[in-house]
């Protein structure tokens, strides 16, 4: 089994394991489907500078305010995440 890997740069980039998919992102907020839950980054002047979801990677950069995960390795429907994405 594979380990989800989460690593905080210097405040200034974020790179995750285990990347389903990229669901949503602006320039605040970045949201990905990890095997472990959803996983929201927030702060500003985000990029999605790397995804590769066939290996399972994704690399954002910007200045990161918080990184949290708002599941537990499910997936939260659309409409909850309607409301965060506002």
């Amino acid at each position: 089994m594979n380990n989800h890997i989460l690593i905080i740069e210097q405040r200034n980039k974020v790179r995750a394991s285990m990347v389903k998919k990229a669901e949503r992102f602006s320039d605040t907020q970045v949201l990905v489907y990890t095997e472990c839950g959803d996983l929201l980054i927030k702060g500003c002047g985000l990029e999605v500078e790397n995804c590769c979801t066939d290996c399972g990677d994704i690399e954002v950069k910007g200045k990161i305010d918080s990184v949290s995960y708002l599941s537990d390795g499910c997936h939260i429907p659309d409409n909850i995440l309607s409301r965060i994405f506002k």
